[in-house]
């Protein structure tokens, strides 16, 4: 089989009778094609002398039966009868092409829209075992390059199979059946020339020195980096000698290129011109053994009408193996794309889940013990951090890397596993805690909010919910947002989208905020959106005090001065290393490092 494996499992993704019926259109098609031809040249016969005989013969062993009626017809009625017969297969063919198109590509975009939605079964499974921003980068790749690859080679082949490839070997089939000789000489001619082609482009000589080329190029980018530095030891004109030393390498290694480049054109140019002369030769020779008053091709000799099938034919199926070879290289990259994405969707599962355990709340603590978490480059992220963190408290969580902060809110929501140390939440393992249980006693706030298609109320109000419509009113009033939701075209009925324009960033963030209010879960994870004003009453903030007072753990992401401010605690990270804990005064009045970060972070003078 041609590219088995995942590259072939992903073509029979979407299958069924719709879409055999689709391939035979294709078939169908493609057979119409050294139709039109033979009717073209019943057309060139008849522009000769009109359609006297019984049939028309082309070449030495094809022959086109015709019927009496059309026999009797002057020749101008004749052509007037074939032209229509082409438009008529004509049109038929541009609705079949249509028709097969539209279908290969719904089966396409059936099919990518299949592994995206599979894509995300397995994004969500993954999450809780390699972490949430694992999964963000992994399958931005796969959504933004390895589908669209996938997509434009399942295409390619549907076009290419089995319509391209029918319609050449149909094409070559009628050229053999009009001079097998001729014929021959055309595909051996076209064989020579891409060969040649090929092995210009692939010399190894040629090879070397493109590598060599690409290492003195990236030899020229350190050289510039370390400019600076190698003046300080050496002199600028040392340094400015060994530059030009290692351009002049570049320009060599970049004419021996430039100038196989130049030669590829001219030479492959020639041999083809060379071959379509020894064709040409060959067709003459045939084209002149016939009779001259009547065009009749003797028993070696070609005729007018012939030589046009012989030309078309030839011409189709040269066409049609150069879209073949395109889709070939198209297939190829295809086929890497489907390794990855299933290699991705069909992963190792995780053990099942019925030997999980249910949390109903939190009574004493989220404790974290010597927890180190390792990124994919060996660096770790987290590096032996023990914490303690107890409910009824509002806890910033603020560091000199994002991805560290990051990194440990997604470890408690319970995404990832540490390489080393325990993250437990009242002495029980989160790793021994169902993730249905789990999400909902640990609730995760994004700066969006974030929101989802639905109305407003779909948006509030779900199975965990506290409460009906008038809790739901109390939340958005609480958090400030009720008035300007309640203002909206159908009010709380009213259907919003993630990207709808009528809910500004601050908006939907309350939403998030009005959410949690309504859920009351055990610990809250805080995404606090960027602000570029100093606020001196925050609504949402208020609100997170009132879950935390309300016996819930709030861990946020601080973007506002006064959220570290209020904050019960604040745990400080230097990378992966925790820094200090404590208020915010304390912090300021005993951290230098804390200090430089407020600078950076929260001083709105520090710019000017």
């Amino acid at each position: 089989m041609i590219f088995p494996g995942p590259f072939a499992i992903a073509r029979q993704e979407i299958s069924g009778p719709r879409w055999i019926i689709w391939g035979l259109a294709g078939i169908v098609a493609a057979l119409m094609v050294p139709l039109l031809i033979i009717v073209t040249g019943c057309v060139a016969s008849t522009l000769s002398r009109g359609l006297l005989a019984p049939s028309v013969r082309f070449g030495r062993a094809l022959r086109v039966p015709l019927p009496a009626s059309l026999l009797e017809l002057e020749p101008l009625t004749q052509l007037a009868w074939l032209v229509g017969l082409i438009a008529l297969l004509s049109v038929a063919l541009a609705i079949l092409l249509w028709r097969t198109q539209v279908g290969l590509l719904q089966r396409s975009r059936q099919t990518i829209e299949s592994l995206h939605s599979r894509l995300l079964q397995h994004s969500l499974h993954r999450a809780q075992t390699e972490g949430a921003a694992a999964q963000r980068a992994r399958v931005e790749a796969l959504i933004a390059k390895e589908l669209p690859s996938l997509r434009v080679g399942l295409i390619a082949w549907w076009q290419s199979l089995p319509r391209t490839l029918l319609t050449m070997i149909g094409c070559i089939l009628v050229a053999l059946l009009v001079d097998v000789w001729l014929a021959a000489l055309a595909v051996v001619s076209a064989i020579f020339v891409w060969r040649l082609q090929v092995w210009l482009s692939s010399r190894e000589s040629v090879r070397m020195i493109g590598w060599e080329l690409a290492n003195s190029q990236q030899r020229l980018v350190e050289l510039v980096q370390q400019a600076p530095l190698l003046a300080r030891l050496q002199s600028r004109a040392v340094v400015a000698d060994v530059f030009a030393e290692e351009l002049q390498r570049v320009r060599r290694r970049q004419a021996i290129v430039d100038g196989h480049q130049a030669r590829i054109v001219p030479l492959v140019g020639l041999a083809a011109l060379l071959a379509v002369c020894v064709v040409v030769l060959a067709l003459g020779v045939n084209r002149f053994r016939v009779d001259p008053l009547t065009e009749e091709a003797t028993g070696q000799g070609m005729g007018l009408p012939a030589a046009v099938v012989l030309a078309l034919s030839l011409t189709v199926a040269t066409i049609s193996a150069i879209r073949l070879l395109r889709a070939y290289k198209k297939i190829r990259k295809a086929s890497g794309a489907a390794e990855v994405i299933y290699h991705f969707v069909n992963g190792d599962e995780e053990g099942e889940l019925g030997d999980r355990v249910g949390i109903t709340g939190l009574r004493s603590a989220v404790e974290l013990d010597r927890v180190t978490l390792s990124g994919n480059s060996g660096r770790d992220i987290l590096t032996s951090l023990t914490l303690r963190l107890e409910p009824r408290s509002l806890v910033a969580v603020l560091g000199t890397d994002a991805v560290s902060t990051a990194a440990l809110t997604e470890l408690l929501l319970g995404f990832g596993k540490p390489s080393d140390g325990t993250i437990a939440i009242d002495g029980l393992p989160i790793a021994e805690i169902h993730p249905n249980s789990l999400s909902r006693q640990v609730f995760w706030i994004g700066q969006d909010g974030p929101i989802w298609s639905g109305t407003v109320r779909e948006n509030l109000l779900g199975l965990d919910a506290i409460g009906g419509d008038e809790a739901m009113r109390e939340a958005l009033r609480r958090v400030g947002i009720y008035e300007r939701l309640n203002d909206l075209s159908d009010g709380l009925s009213t259907v919003v989208t993630p990207d709808d324009q009528r809910l500004d960033s601050p908006t939907r963030y309350a939403v998030g905020v009005a959410r949690a209010l309504l859920r009351r879960p055990a610990v809250v994870v805080v995404e606090e959106p960027d602000s570029a004003e100093m606020l001196d009453d925050d609504p949402s903030l208020d609100a997170l005090l009132f879950l935390a007072q309300s016996g819930s753990l709030v861990i946020i992401l601080p973007r506002r001065l006064r959220t570290l401010r209020v904050a019960d605690r604040v745990i400080l990270l230097n990378g992966s290393r925790l820094a200090g804990e404590g208020k915010h005064e304390a912090l300021l009045a005993g951290s230098d490092l804390y200090r430089h970060l407020n600078y950076l972070l929260f001083n709105p003078y520090r710019k000017q």
